[in-house]
This record gives structure tokens, C-alpha cells and sequence, in this order.
């Protein structure tokens, strides 16, 4: 479709027609394309044509945008406003910019006054909600996405964030529900199952009326750590279970002593058999049973032969070993969870703050800032092979050969914690909703304790907090 309308659009061009809704419509085609390059000459067409025309500014706002050039954003999406007063869509272009570079109450005020103009508005509701989140009110986002349901409940974005808010604000058991609308958003979210069996869903059923149970892993690897221990759960409850996870979590797993059948995706895709269910879901499903045994860790485990091996290869280093993640992965630093990550260099103070030595657990992105740090000499000898070791069984090998873990809010903040080695958690004023808003400590990880940035403040704080118990603890140097 849009490669017919693409033609159709270049052949009145080549024919000499400059009107600047035609412009304007190839423009937005685009945009749709990920083509921000091509529209923004056509764009400036419209502006020299027609100067007073807000959907051109509109639309040359996320140009920018696309390539990150958000002042320029903010600049064209105020003068679309100032143009077009009246279309809500310009002024809610505006507020998710200034979302995007983090500037939060001005965000709100922009859709606030959205919301005068249009009390009805479900988008400015959700969008509303987005900001007061941001900024860590959780009752007031509650009460904005619960709006937006009342004037659109098949709003599947709107229940989504529901749930977050709800979760966050420790209300697990209505949290948990909302968040099942996940599965109902479109093809190719982020939210999707890992596979589409072609079984039913579960729905709660008996061992004995459901036949074998299919658990899918969805989301990241972080998701899939710290949900898994649900299996354990079913197992309990007597389903004969198989299990579709990421391929490199699946080695772990199974030196875990998780007793299912391990399908691939593919495997999976082509399941007839029993039913299945989202790995996510089983909170929701499984109801107030989850209490009973979600503080229980470690449930992951590393055979002996493997621990051995990285404890004699970091036997010579002195104690205690802290090992150190920073940063997550860059394409998952949107919505909530911008903002999880630090740079290594923040982390300097502890290097100071003990006497053992330190390790990097960092993989991938972020850890080339290792090399150039102010205190790389502080790193164990062996730091070259652990920074060859990818594979999870080793990795968690190496964190239980570790004393004391501290990481930010990635995946092996749930590794750590699921091994039930010491691990002190870094997080941003607010945080995903698994950690809630309050609290040093979380029922997901007893082994695990929560540092806080506190509002307007930044990780030097969180740094200086982490130095004092470093202290407390007695490993100060």
C-alpha cells in the first residue's frame, strides 16, 4: 500500500505538481517508512509554500526527533501549536518530546492543558499518566489511565500501563490482572511471547483436565530469571511441564534441576498438544499461591565442577571480590526504564571505599568503558577471561564466586539474586514496578538490598550511600 501511494506521490512531483497537501502526505509516508532524511526537503517545501502551516512544523518535529535532534524538536512542535492551537495531536506531539528529554512537569503541563481543551481526550489521560509516573506519583497515574479505560476500556496501552502504576504501587493481585492486557497488544510488541503455540491458553485448569503445560518465555532475560521460579510451583502441583525459553538461559536452567521438557521456538510454534501459557501470566493465574514461596532463593544453580574452576582461577585475589554491572542494554532504554544505567566511571569512590578487589560482570555495551576508567588497575588479574566467559553457566559461576554484588536494574541484578549471592541493587527515583517506590529490600530477593536515588538527586548520592555501608559492613579499606 504504501508503495503504491509512494509511486502515485513521485509521479505528480515529476509532473510538476507542488501542492503542499501532496508534499505533506509524501512527508508523513516517510516518516512511516523510517525515512526522516526524505521527508524533511519536503517539509520545508510546504514551509516556504505555505509559512502558516502547523502540520508541516508538525511533522518536521519528528524529523528531529527521529534523529535525536530534540531541540530542534521541541522548537518545531511548539511553533506547530502556536499555529494549530486547536489540534490536540500537535500539542500531544509536544508533551512526548518533552517526556523523551526528560523534562517531566513541563511535559504535564502541556498535557494538562491538553485535557482542558478536551476533557475526553483518552490519549492526553494516558499520556498524563505517563509523566505523573515519571515522576514517581503512582496514585495519580492510577487515576489517569483508570480515566482513559472509562472512555476507551479496550484501550490496551491504557490497561498496560495500569498495570505498571498498580504494580508499583504494590497492588499485585489487580496489577498482575491488568497486565495480561499485554497479550493484547499488536503483533510485534515488545510484550509478544517468544512463540505463538497453537494449543490453547491455560486458564488455570487441573493437571488432570489440561493435559501437558507449556510455559513460553516473553520479554528479556532479566524477566525470564526472575519469573521462572514459578516452574518450580507447577512442578509441585503435579504438571507435566515443558518449557520454552532464550536459548542461552536454557544451559543454566537445566543445571538448576528444573525437571521439564526444554522445546525451542520452533518446537514450540508447532505445539498442538495440552496448552500453554505466557511465562508473565503465571502470577496472575496461579492467584495468592505465589506468596508461598516467592521469597524461596536460590533456585538457580551451577554444577560443582564449573564453580570450582572460576574459584581456583580467582583463589590468589584479595578479598572481599565485588563484583560490578552498570549498564543495561542500550535498546531497552526507553519508557520506564530509561535512565536504569550509570557510567562505570560513577563507581570510582568504592574502588577507595575497599580493600578486596573488584570485578567487572559487564557484557556487551558498557563494558569498553572499562579500559579507560580511573581505576582499572583496581580489577581482578583474571578479568581478561571473564570477559571472555558469555555463556550464563559460566557467568554465574563467576557471581558465586563472588562476595558482594552491585549492579544496577538489569538482568544481573535477577541472576544474582536468584543464585541468592549478596547483591546490593542501584536504583532511579523510580524505578520498573517490580521494586516498588519504598523500602531497602524486595519479597522477590531476600539477598538482595535496594538503594534509592532520591528525588532530584543523582547516582553520586546513591554512590555515597553505598561507600557508607561498604563501611558499616567492615570491608572498607
Amino acid at each position: 500500500m504504501h508503495a503504491q501511494a509512494e509511486s502515485i506521490y513521485i509521479q505528480l512531483l515529476n509532473e510538476g505538481c507542488q501542492e503542499p497537501t501532496l508534499l505533506l502526505n509524501l512527508s508523513g509516508l516517510h516518516l512511516s517508512c523510517n525515512r526522516p532524511g526524505a521527508a524533511e526537503p519536503l517539509l520545508r517545501q510546504v514551509i516556504e509554500l505555505q509559512p502558516g502551516h502547523g502540520s508541516a512544523y508538525n511533522n518536521l518535529g519528528m524529523v528531529y526527533s527521529a534523529r535525536g535532534e530534540y531541540d530542534l524538536a521541541l522548537d518545531a512542535h511548539r511553533q506547530a501549536v502556536h499555529l494549530s492551537p486547536d489540534v490536540e495531536q500537535f500539542r500531544l506531539n509536544l508533551g512526548l518530546v518533552l517526556h523523551e528529554v526528560d523534562e517531566i512537569d513541563a511535559s504535564l503541563q502541556v498535557f494538562l492543558a491538553a485535557l482542558e481543551r478536551n476533557p475526553c481526550s483518552c490519549d492526553a489521560r494516558l499520556h498524563l499518566g505517563r509523566s505523573y509516573q515519571r515522576l514517581g506519583r503512582p496514585r495519580e497515574a492510577i487515576q489517569c489511565f483508570e480515566a482513559a479505560i472509562a472512555l476507551n476500556d479496550q484501550h490496551a496501552d491504557a490497561h498496560v500501563n495500569l498495570a505498571s502504576a498498580l504494580l508499583l504501587a504494590g497492588e499485585e493481585q489487580r496489577g498482575f490482572k491488568e497486565y495480561e492486557w499485554r497479550l493484547r497488544c499488536p503483533a510485534g510488541s515488545v510484550f509478544a511471547a517468544h512463540a505463538q503455540p497453537l494449543c490453547p491458553r491455560w486458564q488455570g485448569e487441573s493437571p488432570e483436565v489440561c493435559g501437558p503445560l507449556l510455559v513460553v518465555s516473553e520479554q528479556g532475560l532479566g524477566d525470564t530469571l526472575q519469573f521462572v521460579r514459578y516452574v518450580s510451583l507447577l512442578l509441585d502441583l503435579g504438571y507435566s511441564l515443558r518449557l520454552c525459553v532464550q536459548a542461552k538461559l536454557q544451559g543454566l536452567l537445566e543445571q538448576s534441576g528444573f525437571a521439564v521438557s526444554f522445546l525451542s521456538e520452533q518446537q514450540a510454534l508447532a505445539c498442538s498438544e495440552g496448552v500453554w501459557i505466557p511465562l508473565m501470566s503465571l502470577p496472575h493465574v496461579l492467584g495468592g499461591m505465589h506468596h508461598q514461596f516467592v521469597s524461596q532463593t536460590p533456585y538457580l544453580h551451577v554444577c560443582a565442577a564449573v564453580q570450582a574452576d572460576w574459584r581456583s582461577r580467582l583463589a590468589a585475589e584479595q578479598r572481599p571480590l565485588i563484583g560490578l554491572n552498570w549498564q543495561g542494554e542500550p535498546r531497552s532504554e526507553v519508557f520506564h526504564l530509561k535512565g536504569r544505567s550509570m557510567a562505570l566511571e560513577c563507581l570510582a569512590p568504592l574502588a577507595s571505599a575497599t580493600a578486596g578487589q573488584l570485578l567487572s560482570l559487564q557484557k556487551g555495551a558498557g563494558s569498553e568503558q572499562l579500559l579507560g576508567c580511573s581505576f582499572a588497575d583496581r580489577f581482578v588479574a583474571a578479568q581478561a577471561q571473564i570477559d571472555q566467559a558469555w555463556g550464563f553457566i559460566d557467568t554465574a559461576a563467576i557471581v558465586l564466586a563472588c562476595d558482594l554484588v552491585i549492579t544496577t536494574d538489569t538482568a544481573m541484578a535477577h541472576l544474582a539474586g536468584a543464585l541468592g549471592v549478596p547483591t546490593w541493587l542501584l536504583l532511579k527515583h523510580v524505578p520498573d514496578w517490580r521494586w516498588g517506590m519504598e523500602g531497602d529490600s524486595t519479597p522477590w530477593y531476600p539477598n538482595v538490598r535496594l538503594f534509592r536515588q532520591q528525588p532530584n538527586q543523582n547516582w553520586h548520592h546513591v554512590i555515597r550511600a553505598v561507600v557508607q555501608a561498604l563501611g558499616d559492613q567492615g570491608v572498607q579499606s
